[in-house]
């Protein structure tokens, strides 16, 4: 019986740990697909970030004027950073009061950030190509605020290019190919500030049903082991009982079998005080028998809990 138990405790438990990995899995999953859907609505109430072009393209024109003084030697790659840097700043504070406006008429009940990244950018001008920004190194802030990397968003990616080419003599006085322009790539991010709880928001009535059905399992499993654990111990109550009451009739049982045989003896009819002697054993063992008899009803009924109180009828006969 005891092995038995074990392996019940043991599979059920082995089970209730399936159960609890599976709806962790659901979970989980539902936990992505929610914030899909959450980020994909704030993109859409973000959709005024379509209109930022005049922004990008007032860098695009500080880009083509300055290949311009690339090409005549004016200014070289590290000049062109310290412009860029210079713009970017006013531009920026320009762009996050604009965010701020619109965010406001959204009336949301929880708080946006955006960044807008430079993630490479290389210019290419009559004396070759020069890296700006490398895909290797730290993003280049464009537009917005820094965001964490660990809880930012990502929107999208972007491209701006422009890019011509000409026919120009070499040393050797050789017509080649020369190429003029730019080429940079941008990444867009959001951050919603404590996004997780609204998500969990959303899914609360899938936590709480599924809360509400690994509980109901551990509520069965406890109730059938502690209804195996009570029926173990009532049969070993149960076995205890008849070994017990065995024990306890054979000996009268035995006593009573011999005194009967006495009396049927010759010597023991002839002699009165041997005779009485006997009929004391057996009367004795009788007592003992009535009175482990009585224990067990009364036990068995629960006798010494019932109380019985006294009233006072008045019969009437018609």
């Amino acid at each position: 019986m005891r092995t038995k138990i074990k392996i019940l405790i043991i599979a059920s438990a082995l089970a209730l740990i399936v159960l609890s990995a599976i709806q962790y899995a659901l979970i989980k999953n539902t936990f992505k697909l929610q914030r899909d859907i959450f980020f994909k609505e704030i993109k859409q109430e973000l959709k005024f970030l379509e209109k930022i072009d005049r922004w990008d393209d007032t860098y695009a024109k500080m880009f083509e004027g300055a290949l311009s003084q690339c090409d005549d030697n004016v200014i070289q790659a590290e000049q062109l950073r310290v412009q860029f840097y210079k713009k970017r700043d006013s531009l920026n504070e320009r762009f996050k009061s604009y965010f701020a406006e619109e965010i406001e008429t959204k009336k949301l009940t929880f708080p946006i950030s955006y960044q807008k990244n430079i993630t490479s950018a290389i210019v290419f001008n009559k004396w070759g190509k020069d890296t700006l920004v490398s895909t290797e190194n730290e993003p280049v802030l464009l537009f917005g605020d820094l965001l964490n990397n660990e809880t930012r968003y990502h929107v999208n990616t972007g491209e701006w290019s422009s890019m011509s080419s000409s026919k120009q003599k070499d040393n050797r006085m050789d017509l080649v190919n020369k190429n003029r322009g730019f080429e940079i790539t941008t990444s867009s991010y959001i951050d919603v500030k404590n996004w997780e709880i609204e998500v969990l928001r959303r899914m609360f009535w899938v936590l709480l049903a599924s809360f509400g059905s690994i509980s109901m399992i551990i509520m069965l499993f406890t109730y059938a082991f502690y209804a195996v654990i009570k029926q173990k111990r009532n049969a070993d109550i149960k076995t205890d009982f008849v070994n017990n009451i065995t024990h306890e009739l054979k000996t009268p049982l035995a006593t009573l079998s011999i005194a009967t045989k006495t009396l049927q003896t010759y010597a023991i009819q002839n002699s009165k005080a041997k005779f009485q002697a006997t009929v004391a054993t057996i009367y004795r063992q009788r007592k003992r028998i009535q009175k482990l008899f009585d224990q067990v009803v009364n036990d068995s009924v629960g006798f010494k809990s019932v109380q019985l109180e006294k009233k006072r009828w008045m019969l009437k006969y018609g």
